[in-house]
């Protein structure tokens, strides 16, 4: 896990996390952000590997990492943003996006343009860094983000402004954005966006409810009541939605009197039933239900985090990331989802890190890792519909020759991966296809050969319109 630093600095860092320990990463950088966006944890994928490299997203631009696999030394700037906003915590992070059939680096910023309410974009793909010329200017615009997700090629934001929440989503394949003012109400820091079964969710507070959102039609609609909450003053707690593809769950702070978490379980068909008691420890529970929680109130906050990398095929390790308070400086108790009976929400497994930095994506998209000192990784340079299935081109990074590559699957927007059946013919330096390992062999990850696969496809049960989501990976 990565994180960069938010609020109480004028520079930036970033630290890598084990469990909830952070060590930083080579020396600070940049300028920081001022207020409290950062330090509320909205932001993703402000640090993110990409083509064997490390870049990070700062208020004024995007930082690389001069040496990717120490712990040692300085950030060299890649590109300055023009006119950022100095005051506010809006900025996407970035995000691998796949653009006309190659993987690229996406993020937004917010620009200070008109009292800092203008968007604009900013693109790498994979040779050059480019950024829009000038800032889009949407309805309700300003603040701070609140959460990011990438969902059908687009790259979805919600901040807030005025104490509204609002949502914008930025087209990478036409440098667009589009402006969908949405009344999530004032419930602003604590909205948390999720995909399930193909899906775009938000939870959101509105009065004394919380409730769930759904995006259909390129608009937010309200779809359900979760439950009516014991207090209406909650603002800045960081509430949390995710899903285990089987069931979306939502995480909320129901009390801020006898304050503590309870849990819930949405079902496809948005049925939804309360879990607080066989899911959620005592200790993170209020007392009305059997808890002892002592956090703060209207402060306390959870994150989640998916490992997919070390577990395909299959699901997820998923990891809760929770804090009690916003105070830059405190740190994180580390939990485990566990899954199916007793007390699903085990641990703390451990303590530590910073509720000031700025967590990752809930999971990473297109196949790209956060970052890994000495981690291979791989990217998709082109995709081409070809008789018996499709041809995936790739590039390896991180060094070394006779590096073995497969390539896994899934629904657009899930971490059930799956490992593709792969077929000739193979193309690149010494590549060989090992039929009976299902994987590419002799593959050097040089960050220039070029590499061509097929998948097949209709073996695998995909057909023409189908979305799916690639994960292509660099195995030893």
């Amino acid at each position: 896990m990565d994180a960069k630093t938010g609020a109480g600095g004028t520079t930036c860092a970033v630290y890598r996390y084990v469990n909830g320990t952070p060590t930083q990463v080579g020396s600070t950088f940049g300028t920081n952000v001022v207020g409290s966006g950062p330090t509320l944890g909205a932001t993703r994928n402000m640090v993110i590997q990409f083509q064997g490299e490390l870049y990070a997203m700062a208020q004024d631009g995007v930082y690389k990492k001069d040496d990717p696999a120490s712990m040692i030394g300085g950030w060299t700037i890649q590109i300055s943003f023009t006119n950022p906003s100095s005051t506010r915590g809006a900025w996407s992070g970035l995000h691998p996006v796949e653009v006309a059939g190659q993987t690229q680096l996406v993020g937004t910023f917010i620009d200070n343009t008109g009292g800092g309410t203008g968007w604009r974009w900013v693109k790498f793909d994979g040779t050059t860094w480019t950024q829009a010329a000038n800032a889009v200017m949407l309805t309700q615009t300003g603040g701070e983000t609140i959460d990011v997700i990438v969902y059908r090629g687009l790259l979805h934001v919600i901040a807030t402004h005025s104490a509204v929440a609002y949502a914008i989503t930025f087209d990478p394949s036409t440098n667009s954005f589009g402006g969908i003012t949405h009344p999530f109400a004032t419930g602003q820091l604590l909205i948390s966006l999720a995909i399930s079964w193909d899906r775009l969710f938000a939870v959101y507070k509105t009065g004394s409810t919380a409730r769930l959102a759904e995006f259909t039609g390129g608009v937010w609609n309200d779809v359900l009541l979760i439950t009516t909450m014991a207090a209406t003053a909650q603002t800045n707690t960081k509430w949390c939605l995710f899903s285990d593809q089987t069931t979306l769950y939502a995480f909320i702070l129901f009390d801020l009197t006898s304050v503590g978490w309870k849990s819930f379980e949405i079902s496809e068909v948005l049925g939804v039933t309360e879990t607080t008691t066989p899911t959620i420890p005592a200790s993170l529970r209020r007392s009305g239900d059997g808890g002892t929680f002592s956090g703060t109130a209207d402060n306390p906050r959870v994150y989640v985090t998916y490992n997919i990398e070390n577990f395909p095929p299959g699901t997820a390790d998923i990891y809760f990331y929770f804090a009690l308070d916003s105070t830059a400086g405190t740190s994180f108790a580390v939990y485990q989802w566990a899954g199916g009976g007793g007390i699903i929400l085990t641990g703390p497994t451990d303590t530590g890190g910073n509720v000031a930095h700025s967590p990752p994506s809930g999971f990473p998209n297109a196949g790209e890792r956060l970052w890994t000192a000495g981690e291979l990784d791989v990217r998709i340079v082109g995709r081409a519909a070809i008789l018996g299935g499709e041809q995936i081109s790739f590039t390896a990074y991180g060094g070394g020759t006779g590096r073995k590559f497969k390539f896994y699957y899934g629904v657009d927007g899930t971490i059930e991966i799956t490992e593709a059946t792969l077929i000739g013919p193979v193309t690149g330096g010494a590549a060989t296809l090992n039929t009976g390992l299902n994987q590419v062999e002799g593959v050097a990850a040089d960050g220039v050969t070029v590499y061509t696969i097929v998948w097949d496809v209709q073996t695998d049960g995909f057909f023409s319109g189908d979305r799916t989501q690639r994960y292509p990976r660099i195995e030893a």
